[in-house]
């Protein structure tokens, strides 16, 4: 008798197992960590031009990123969850022999290969390292497409 109560709950443990790690999947899927092309488009009230940038949000909370069409590289900075799909983060770009830019998102999921967001950029004035005296530069939406790996396309 004791048998098949020993089995029937080895049974439930796994299937509750099971249904947890495709919950956490399916959260995952649902998550901006990975590495992302990021389409940048000038409010019309905002000076500035378009920009496209490649971005990597990390597991840890961290974002990385450069390859700006603009001669910038060299940007680092945090994320957050702030509820739901939706996420904010604040990082700095590092531009040769000019100073540093501190830019703030708020983006969020459309899919778990495309986000839509909402940026401002200052200008950090002297040598402030946590950018509270800047000036505003720029702001206006940005479009996130995720980078997927693809077959090596042979000639």
């Amino acid at each position: 008798m004791k048998r098949p109560i020993t089995l029937g709950l080895a049974l439930a443990c796994l299937l509750l197992a099971a249904s947890s790690l495709m919950a956490a999947g399916g959260n995952q899927a649902m998550s901006p960590v990975g590495a992302w092309a990021v389409y940048s488009e000038p409010d019309l009230d905002s000076p500035g031009n378009p920009n496209t940038a490649m971005q990597m949000y990390n597991r840890s909370g961290t974002i990385t990123g450069g390859a700006w069409s603009d001669p910038w590289t060299n940007s680092a900075g945090s994320w957050e969850k702030v509820a739901g799909d939706r996420y904010r983060s604040t990082f700095y770009v590092m531009v040769p022999e000019a100073g540093i830019l501190k830019i703030s998102e708020e983006f969020w999921m459309l899919n778990k290969d495309e986000m839509e967001g909402r940026y401002e950029g200052w200008w950090i004035v002297g040598s402030d390292p946590l950018g509270e005296a800047v000036v505003a530069l720029w702001w206006g939406s940005n479009l996130y497409e995720r980078i997927l790996p693809e077959p090596k396309q042979l000639p």
